[in-house]
């Protein structure tokens, strides 16, 4: 009976073990799609190929800058062609993946750039993603930026 008893547990254990690891695995792969869309998405807006850009939008996306409620949708793409290119060299860049749920994630990208002797832009980026039938969608987008001196 006692060795029922162990055998029962070490089974669950071996069970519940396995359960964590194919949760942790396939969180691991939205982590991959979301960074893959992420730098798609990134390199989309860098080329001002807007219609991808847009394209990885969801139509009802929420924006915010500087932590006020922003354009909608179609002004975002009125920004993206009129932004100017080339972007300024990066001298610092990191992007976080955090995997919420099987069709939720969200990143976190922190960027830097000399924009005179003095003066450089740090700018902390959010998104929020969402999985649908046409695959991973952008539904929150916040940008703040600000100005810091270089001394």
């Amino acid at each position: 009976m006692k060795n029922k008893k162990y055998l029962f547990g070490l089974v669950f254990l071996i069970a519940f073990s396995g359960l964590i690891c194919a949760q942790d695995n396939s969180l691991e792969l939205v982590k991959l799609e979301v960074k893959k869309a992420t730098l798609k998405e990134q390199q989309a807006l860098k080329n001002g190929d807007c219609e991808t850009l847009l394209s990885m939008m969801d139509d009802k996306i929420t924006f915010y800058a500087n932590g006020r409620p922003a354009a909608p949708k179609n002004m975002i793409g009125v920004f993206c062609k009129n932004l100017p290119r080339p972007f300024s060299e990066l001298t610092s860049d990191s992007l976080d993946v955090y995997a919420l749920t099987q069709n939720s994630a969200y990143v976190v990208r922190k960027i830097e750039y000399n924009k005179n002797d003095k003066t450089k832009i740090k700018e902390v980026v959010t998104k929020i993603w969402r999985k649908s039938g046409d695959g991973w969608k952008m539904v929150h987008l916040q940008s703040t930026v600000k100005e810091v001196s270089n001394e």
